[in-house]
């Protein structure tokens, strides 16, 4: 079982970069729901148990990528016309070859 939690979260990191949006903030607190499912199903049904805990490991990998998302600093927007540089040249290094 270990393994698969591994590749169960990153299945949830894939599914958070394959998305065109931004999700609502909200899906940070799917895991918890679907754990605790887990956890009460974990004697009455264990093959249904490790189901819902892959799923809750995928669910896991999705608002671990949405969290460090959202604590990123926002992008710099790029220019979208010509810009004009100017400076001046204060050294000059000569190479040996010319």
């Amino acid at each position: 079982m270990p393994p698969f939690l591994a590749v169960a979260m990153g299945a949830g990191v894939l599914l958070y970069f394959a998305g065109t949006t931004e999700p609502d903030p909200a899906w940070i607190w799917l895991p918890l729901p679907l754990m605790a499912a887990a956890l009460l199903l974990l004697r009455r049904a264990p093959l249904a148990a490790l189901g819902m805990g892959l799923l809750g490991a995928g669910a896991l990998g999705f608002s671990v990528a949405l969290w460090h998302a959202g604590r990123a600093a926002p992008v710099v927007p790029l220019p979208t016309r010509a810009v004009v540089v100017a400076g001046v040249v204060q050294a000059v290094d000569l190479l040996p070859e010319g």
